[in-house]
């Protein structure tokens, strides 16, 4: 708007914070809110309630878990079954591979590479890169809600899931359902409704959905690239909205039903609406990025413009590199059911086995691993 420069620093303090202290605030705002709504009872025990603040396995990078769901858990002495203990610890293998073997594998050796010089890369090699951190942000921090979530089912407890194959969406907005989900979840309910949600005028529903995208960005960071990060991503669910709005009142004249919105159903688009949907969505996604993972606005530039080049060529990037993303990004996209399916051959699994599974895996990882750990990204929100 021309009120500041480009160069422009949002101001902060400049102060350490503990660790996780988002994740904690939001479960406790939920909870006081709640609260004073009357949608739940106070707890009448300090206990429980410090119970719930600092449960652990979540406690760091989420999932951001309501007291409505954790509390009433922390009612009766829990009881472990086998499936949460086998469940439990294939999620615990799951998060390490995720982690170790794909995330910090990738930062090195292909991300870190790009952001610390980016003039070395074409425009195919750019491309690839900023694939490769969508793929490493999603393996990171999903592997750590795994290990989480995984952890709890160790001690009795249930946790909601974070991550719903979010490279699979056909829509910018499908695509928020999908990733970060208990986030999502809270400012739904905590931001954009209280703002008035789909109440009212086209354009009133129109900001609240900008303003909640907003605020998601910058909870990442008091950073101008995070207010930018959230406005696109704001701008592209209005579209997708508006589009939305569009088609039902078309089907409506026509006499058809309309179903739900944002649908990722095969049968609504098609097979060619389908592949250019999740096609747009994915290229939308990996391309905001640049914005996610740059320090400041100057980075991101000089990123998007050595993307927009004219050299394609990916001669620079070992085989090694295409065939990780080729894998991994194949086993994203593969049924869900075949993920399933491995699960409940692992239950089957005598205890021994699992044990010997568990101990080659960390062993593996130990392997694969730096000298120097590798922080979990969103460790820093």
């Amino acid at each position: 708007m021309g009120l500041l420069s480009p160069d422009a620093v949002m101001p902060f303090l400049n102060v350490a914070l503990p660790v996780g202290i988002s994740f904690y605030t939001f479960q406790t705002m939920a909870y006081t809110i709640d609260v004073y709504r009357r949608k739940g009872a106070p707890l009448q025990s300090f206990l429980k309630f410090a119970g719930f603040v600092t449960f652990f396995p979540q406690l760091v990078a989420g999932p951001i878990v309501l007291a409505q769901d954790l509390v009433p858990q922390m009612e009766n002495r829990p009881r472990v079954t086998r499936e949460q203990v086998s469940d439990g610890v294939f999620l615990i293998i799951k998060g390490l591979i995720k982690k170790v073997a794909i995330a910090d594998w990738l930062g090195l050796n292909l991300v870190d590479r790009l952001y610390d010089n980016p003039a070395m890369f074409s425009s195919g090699e750019v491309l690839i890169a900023l694939i490769g951190y969508s793929m490493q942000i999603y393996a990171d921090f999903s592997g750590y809600t795994d290990m989480a979530i995984g952890s709890g089912k160790l001690f009795g407890y249930e946790l909601p899931d974070n991550f719903q194959r979010p490279y699979q969406a056909l829509t910018v907005a499908s695509f928020w359902r999908r990733w970060h989900i208990t986030l999502s979840t809270w400012v739904r309910h905590y931001i954009y409704f209280p703002l008035g949600g789909t109440r009212g005028t086209a354009v009133r529903t129109y900001f609240n959905l900008m303003a909640s995208l907003v605020i998601m960005g910058v909870w990442h960071g008091a950073n101008w690239t995070f207010v930018w990060y959230g406005l696109i991503h704001g701008v592209a669910v209005a579209v997708n909205r508006y589009h939305n709005q569009k088609r039902k009142k078309r089907r409506a004249a026509e006499g058809l039903a309309t179903g739900s919105d944002d649908s990722d159903s095969d049968q609504k688009f098609g097979f060619t609406g389908v592949l250019w949907r999740w096609a747009a969505t994915f290229l939308f996604v990996c391309v905001a990025r640049i914005l996610f993972r740059s320090e400041d606005l100057s980075q991101a530039w000089t990123i998007t413009k050595q993307l927009c080049g004219t050299q394609w060529t990916v001669g620079q990037l070992p085989w090694q590199i295409l065939a990780v993303l080729g894998v991994t990004y194949a086993i994203h996209l593969a049924p869900v059911a075949w993920v399933d399916r491995i699960k409940h051959l692992f239950r089957e699994v005598p205890a021994t086995g699992k044990g010997l599974i568990l101990a080659v895996v960390c062993g593996w990882m130990v392997h694969l691993a730096n000298t120097q750990p590798v922080p979990f990204i969103y460790f820093q929100f």
